[in-house]
């Protein structure tokens, strides 16, 4: 009898089957995540005041923390396209075979 096919993730993990650095960096990046959302949530908190900024003929007037979560984001955004961008370029490691075709010895 053939063993049944087990579920994959995107990355190529079997389901269930982490290594310890995997499971060590998963909580490293959720801590993170949590340690970040604090330090905005505390920001938010200690900025209420609103900031006066000109755009070309607008004036506006919006609190700090809207003003840092949008830059936040622009980051982010700006980051993701970077990373898309440099692994665009990348060949891919994922397959086995060479472009020859695979060798036999």
């Amino acid at each position: 009898m053939s063993k049944p096919c087990p579920m994959r993730m995107s990355r190529g993990l079997t389901l269930g089957v982490l290594s310890g650095i995997q499971l060590a960096m998963r909580r490293v990046k959720i801590v993170a995540a949590l340690l970040a959302v604090l330090l905005l949530v505390i920001l938010s908190i200690q900025n209420p005041s609103p900031i006066e900024f000109k755009f070309l003929w607008m004036t506006l007037a919006v609190p700090k923390i809207i003003l840092m979560i949008v830059s936040g984001f622009v980051g982010a955004v700006t980051t993701l396209i970077i990373q898309l961008l440099l692994r665009s370029g990348r060949p891919s490691s994922r397959s086995s075979s060479s472009p020859d075709g695979p060798s036999e010895l």
